[in-house]
């Protein structure tokens, strides 16, 4: 499933990967995760990452 990566409201591009391993990428957590169906690629999910709490 493609996914699109947010950190915050910024755009950081697309990824095959699993939320948890874009949220390892970019060392931040998941905050929200939105499925929908774009008309090309069918299902697709929108990832948005935020800080880590440290």
């Amino acid at each position: 499933m493609k996914r699109f990566v947010f950190i915050g409201n910024q755009y950081r591009g697309m990824s095959d990967k699993s939320p948890e391993e874009i949220a390892k990428e970019h060392k931040m957590t998941v905050q929200d995760l939105l499925s929908w169906d774009h008309p090309t690629w069918g299902k697709v999910e929108t990832v948005t990452l935020k800080p880590r709490k440290r």
